[in-house]
């Protein structure tokens, strides 16, 4: 099931980036906001730009590694000479330590030190790099940060990523107070288990295939009350109405999408947790 498609040019004349925007969640929520109307640049890893997706080839899809400032101040000022400005800002970049989960006392300081660079200094830097910019723009200044339903409960063996989404939640109420009496919004996005590659490697613990997928949807019926994962394009309708006037007096917030899952994440007696 597909969400309702975003009333058209909702965006028109806006200059939007999002972070990680090469595949998955990032990459549904890059497509979004041109569709709604917005000029959008997408960043991520140079090797992820290999093979460009169809759907983003009329973006400007820019090489950025959030976790480096100086990666992060030269890809700013490439897209502000490639949209003419800057408007709406969405981090969304992620690393993961799926592959390495372990308890705190187990945990290899430099997957910690991987994990924290991108999640919590990659959106901490491209904040800093263009808060100035979302500033100027006043009532039409947007930041979304990405975080997760982790960042709200943690999750057993994922200190390092729980720790980055909840440092994100953080971040987004401290920003959101220094932005605000300029008319600009900053909030973050809780996703629950999501429908891409990573939420399969997640749920499987190895593969982001057919059988990861597979795996996904049954641990989706096992612990989510909508019995189901949540679809990039549910995350990305999201972020293009939060960047929308109609979400002008909205900030601050760590909006949950997740289900309900929040629901029975945070209940420690409840046998169908992990």
């Amino acid at each position: 099931m597909q969400p309702e498609p975003v009333p058209q040019q909702v965006l028109a004349g806006r200059r939007a980036l999002v972070t990680g925007g090469a595949t998955g969640m990032g990459a549904a929520t890059a497509r979004a906001l041109a569709d709604a109307g917005a000029t959008v640049a997408a960043w991520d890893l140079d090797r992820a730009w290999d093979d460009t997706p169809e759907e983003l080839s009329d973006l400007a899809c820019l090489p950025a590694d959030v976790s480096s400032s100086a990666d992060v101040a030269r890809a700013v000022q490439d897209t502000v000479a490639a949209l003419g400005g800057l408007d709406i800002v969405v981090n969304n970049a992620a690393a993961h330590d799926v592959d390495a989960r372990h308890p705190i006392w187990d945990v290899d300081e430099a997957v910690w030190d991987r994990v924290i660079g991108v999640n919590l200094t990659g959106t901490f830097l491209v904040s800093r790099a263009t808060a100035r910019l979302v500033k100027a723009a006043g009532p039409r200044g947007r930041i979304v940060n990405i975080s997760s339903v982790m960042g709200r409960a943690g999750s057993r063996e994922r200190a390092a990523y729980a720790a980055s989404k909840a440092g994100i939640i953080a971040l987004t109420q401290t920003t959101a107070q220094e932005l605000a009496p300029y008319g600009a919004t900053v909030n973050a996005l809780c996703p629950g288990l999501m429908l891409t590659r990573r939420g399969a490697i997640f749920a499987s613990g190895s593969d982001g295939g057919r059988d990861g997928i597979d795996a996904l949807n049954a641990m989706a019926r096992e612990r989510v009350p909508a019995r189901r994962p949540g679809l990039p394009a549910e995350l990305a309708a999201l972020v293009v109405f939060l960047a929308s006037d109609a979400a002008a007096y909205i900030t601050g917030e760590a909006i949950g999408l997740d289900g309900g899952m929040k629901t029975v994440f945070v209940n420690p007696t409840d046998p169908e947790l992990p």
